[in-house]
């Protein structure tokens, strides 16, 4: 089907009236001027306009044309959805249906395909989603094993692991130590306090994390995990301390770090602008058993908090944080840029990361861990919920959508 469209100035709005058209709907740039566009219809009082199926517009009777640029987009985070669409929209991107499982977009935007869940009429065609090809795929391409790909740093075990081998000087100072506590190096277990939780494939945030004090309840644990055979790996790290607070509570940072797969050249950019997340309960060095000190959730951050403007930090304080993260996440790229693959239905990729950090009261940076998601899901409802914080918030999400559009898609199309 092609579709021809004249317009003339004298009679626009009446054939916009006729038409129902919002004039303000959607715009596509050609030679600096903006081409109105609704319901795949060109609008445009100057040349004939053609958009066929295929999503090209021809201009002029077919001298020229011009290719629109096709995505689909699914996201837990629904402001990030929002936001990212609004962006793609303004640049003259189409919004395709997924329930029409097209064979190819240029951009299949999601961190995960579970997303398109709650788009599907029919549940039962999900597996068609796998079908689909793209120009670029948000998401690099893992295993089963949890052990290759990203999740060389993904994987908590395997961070710690890797940054050892290849960078120990960074893992001594700036990783807690780590060990597989159902493995060979059990016996690594020294006086102290450990945090215990299970790693690999479709092991939830926060999951079956337990606190341990002494020999006797580091046995008890392993015991406990040996007899169940619920996890096929789990690891103990040292508890981080001493350990800077914010308001008196235990918190800490997420920044964002992304890489593109650009026909097989890897790039990567950070934001340091980030956000924190703290415990519930004011901290004491006491009571590890009770969660609601020591652990550091978006279920009980209530309020905004970022990185670093809301933290009052001395400059060279600051200096030294920022140095610090830099450093490490120099390290993670060495290390994960040559296991970044895309999968096979996809030319190019990129990935965000949420990369998290403590900080010690010698403003020593440690690093935590590596996902692959956000981190900006709120569970609990903001108790400071004005206006002017929603606002700076919009902003925010505004500012990290397009870092992430001029680092991970606009390159691709350079």
């Amino acid at each position: 089907m092609v579709l021809h469209l004249f317009i003339n100035k004298k009679i626009k709005n009446i054939l916009l009236l006729y038409m129902n058209i919002d004039f303000y709907s959607k715009y596509i740039k050609y030679k600096n001027k903006y081409l109105l566009l609704k319901n795949n219809i060109i609008l445009n009082d100057e040349n004939n306009i053609i958009l066929n199926d295929e999503n090209n517009i021809s201009i002029g009777g077919g001298k020229k044309k011009l290719k629109l640029k096709t995505y689909l987009f699914a996201d837990i985070e629904k402001e990030i959805e929002e936001e990212f669409t609004k962006l793609l929209d303004s640049k003259g991107w189409i919004r395709k249906d997924i329930n029409k499982f097209p064979e190819y977009v240029d951009l299949f935007y999601s961190r995960n395909y579970k997303f398109y869940y709650n788009q599907l009429n029919n549940i039962k065609d999900y597996s068609k989603i796998y079908d689909i090809k793209s120009n670029i795929k948000s998401f690099f391409w893992r295993d089963n094993t949890y052990k290759r790909g990203k999740d060389v740093v993904i994987n908590k075990y395997q961070l710690y692991k890797n940054m050892k081998k290849y960078f120990p000087e960074i893992a001594e100072k700036h990783i807690a130590k780590t060990f597989n506590i159902l493995g060979k190096d059990k016996d690594m277990y020294k006086d102290g306090v450990y945090i215990i939780r299970p790693v690999g494939k479709d092991i939830g945030a926060g999951e079956g994390i337990e606190y341990v004090i002494n020999k006797k309840e580091f046995d008890a644990v392993v015991n406990k995990y040996k007899s169940s055979n619920k996890y096929k790996k789990i690891i103990a790290s040292e508890y981080i301390k001493p350990l800077l607070l914010y308001e008196k509570k235990k918190f800490h940072i997420r920044v964002h770090m992304l890489f593109l797969n650009n026909k097989g050249k890897i790039t990567w950019s950070t934001n340091l602008n980030g956000t924190a997340r703290y415990a519930k309960l004011n901290f004491i060095n006491d009571d590890y058993h009770n969660l609601e000190i020591h652990d550091t959730h978006a279920k009980s951050t209530t309020r905004f908090i970022y990185f670093p403007e809301d933290f009052n930090f001395k400059k060279k304080n600051k200096e030294k944080i920022i140095s610090q993260i830099e450093l490490i996440l120099s390290k993670v790229a060495e290390i994960i840029k040559t296991h970044l693959k895309c999968y096979t239905e996809s030319k190019n990729c990129f990935e965000v990361f949420g990369i998290d950090f403590m900080i010690k009261k010698d403003f020593t940076v440690v690093l935590i861990e590596i996902n692959d998601n956000y981190g900006f899901h709120n569970e609990n409802k903001n108790e400071y919920d004005t206006e002017e914080s929603r606002s700076i918030w919009r902003m925010y999400i505004k500012k990290f959508v397009k870092w992430i559009y001029e680092n991970g898609i606009e390159p691709v199309y350079k």
